[in-house]
């Protein structure tokens, strides 16, 4: 929607003004009004993409970090799925959350948390285990 890329653009306004080490975590409520583009009446809790909610308030290094976690997790549930189709569900259904994380607050739910947690346990546990 245009809000939501409206939030997004007031996003990207604080990671270019804050990109090293963001506002700080927890901040975003009180960095965006701030950066709030012009024609965009309410105040955002989130920004809406867990990646740029991320950039804001960690800074760009943090969803890199997460970014590059998350592929070892997928590669790794995909390579084993080839032999567990357990696992490839899990790594499909742990990429379907990251997917989802760039259009939502996703992470910010903890029930959503505690499961992509322990998919992605579930999927790096060591052949033997």
């Amino acid at each position: 929607s245009d809000t939501r890329l409206k939030i997004w653009r007031g996003s990207a306004d604080i990671i270019a003004h804050n990109p090293v080490i963001g506002t700080g975590i927890g901040t975003f409520v009180w960095a965006f009004p701030r950066y709030r583009p012009a024609g965009l009446d309410l105040q955002a809790n989130s920004a809406h993409n867990d990646y740029l909610h991320m950039a804001s308030e960690i800074g760009v290094l943090a969803p890199v970090i997460m970014i590059w976690i998350f592929a070892v997790v997928i590669g790794t549930g995909l390579r084993k799925g080839i032999s567990d189709p357990v696992i490839l569900g899990l790594a499909i259904g742990f990429l379907s959350l990251c997917m989802h994380g760039l259009v939502d607050f996703n992470f910010h739910i903890p029930a959503n948390m505690i499961l992509f947690t322990v998919w992605a346990a579930i999927i790096m546990r060591p052949e033997d285990a």
